[in-house]
């Protein structure tokens, strides 16, 4: 049985090839792997194998996150409503809390919050 792109790109970073293994799971994460899309926005965000590139964890956070990998659109939020590897974003991020169920209570809390449009605080304590 064939191993993952994920398991083959670990493989290639173990024996010290971390070049290939990014460009095998840049091409499994167009091509539609969760799984491949969350495992190089981790090695973006976190620096290790590769170079750390925020723009590039931020971009792949929302391709897993489009693709269904659990947590990845939680993930690509953040960086959206904290400006993190792009333009902060906070309408959108606000948009993407709004349409997932599973964030209604986060959208609840933050709705409660005196906020401008950009997300900031319309007083400071």
């Amino acid at each position: 049985m064939a191993s993952s792109p994920t398991e083959q790109a670990e493989q290639l970073v173990r024996r010290g090839d971390a070049a290939t293994a990014a460009r095998l799971l840049d091409t499994a994460g167009r091509s539609g792997d969760a799984q491949a899309a969350f495992t190089l926005a981790l090695w973006c965000l976190t620096g290790h194998p590769v170079t750390r590139n925020l723009a590039a964890a931020r971009f792949w956070f929302g391709q897993a996150g489009h693709l269904g990998w659990p947590g990845a659109a939680a993930i690509h939020t953040a960086f959206l409503a904290s400006g993190i590897g792009g333009p902060r974003d906070w309408p959108a991020a606000l948009a993407r809390l709004r349409a997932d169920p599973a964030a209604a209570a986060e959208h609840a809390l933050i709705s409660a919050m005196a906020l401008d449009a950009d997300g900031d605080p319309l007083a400071v304590p």
